[in-house]
């Protein structure tokens, strides 16, 4: 199944500027993403109060791209915590921005619902949901399936959320204020290959900050090139679980969903 979801996260209006280069990037190669909307206050503003992004974001809709939910205010709240181990997962996995990683059923439901309900206000309906950091609790799942979301993800799995279905497909992401920059690169097109000899599905996850560092903006587009070079088809979240067909029900596996898998 020769198939790869771009997608762009972090896209807010303290990133502005970087999401429309990238977004660029991806028009040029006629490319559909789904870009993740952190609708709450981030960074020093949020969505409501800036008109001018929440209009591009209706031009970018209307290219084809997709909208989807990621997190209120992407930032970990220290009043919540569980187990230490975790909080080391957190930390080490999302580096601040495991928002949804201890929350409770209530407190992630409310907050779920808080950045819905901002997303339907400035006009969007989204079906689907990221965490940041790709880490959410469990009763997080459940909030996002008692709310009506169709998709969420890990990782490692794209998660239909109402028919209780998993699709594995990697994410690959880059690392670019790190030490481990470079190594990450080179894994990370060590699986493109990889992927395109099993004709494997695969996902491309950007961060707008991959754009400062032009060794990592280089190694993303490459990625994308080498994807459709070789004949993979592009679709966003939304497309992707609707059209996938099922690989195996999230009650098979062993481990909790919620928790990285590298």
């Amino acid at each position: 199944m020769k198939e790869f979801v771009v997608s762009l996260h972090d896209v807010a209006p303290s990133k502005a500027e970087l999401c429309r280069r990238w977004v660029d990037v991806l028009t040029d190669r006629n490319i559909k993403a789904t870009l993740l909307v952190v609708p709450g206050h981030w960074n020093g503003v949020s969505l409501q109060k800036a008109p001018h992004f929440i209009s591009w974001l209706h031009e970018v809709k209307e290219q084809g791209h997709e909208i989807a939910l990621h997190g209120l205010h992407h930032t970990k709240d220290a009043s919540f915590t569980t187990t230490p181990a975790r909080s080391v997962i957190g930390s080490l996995m999302a580096r601040g921005c495991e928002e949804f990683w201890h929350l409770p059923y209530t407190e992630a439901a409310t907050r779920l619902q808080m950045g819905l309900d901002i997303l339907h206000e400035v006009g969007f309906t989204p079906s689907g949901f990221v965490a940041p950091g790709w880490l959410m609790s469990d009763d997080t799942r459940v909030a996002l399936k008692d709310l009506g979301l169709k998709y969420t993800t890990t990782h490692t799995h794209v998660l239909d959320i109402q028919n209780d279905i998993q699709y594995k497909m990697l994410a690959l992401s880059q690392r670019p204020q790190s030490v481990l920059t470079r190594a990450g690169i080179a894994l990370n097109m060590s699986v493109v290959k990889v992927a395109q000899t099993l004709r494997a599905p695969l996902r491309v996850a950007i961060h707008p900050n991959d754009s400062i560092n032009p060794r990592v903006r280089r190694a993303n587009i490459d990625m994308l090139d080498s994807l459709m070079g070789v004949g993979y088809a592009h679709l966003t979240y939304e497309e992707f679980v609707g059209k996938a067909i099922p690989l195996s029900s999230a009650s098979d596996t062993d481990a909790p969903i919620d928790h990285p898998k590298l």
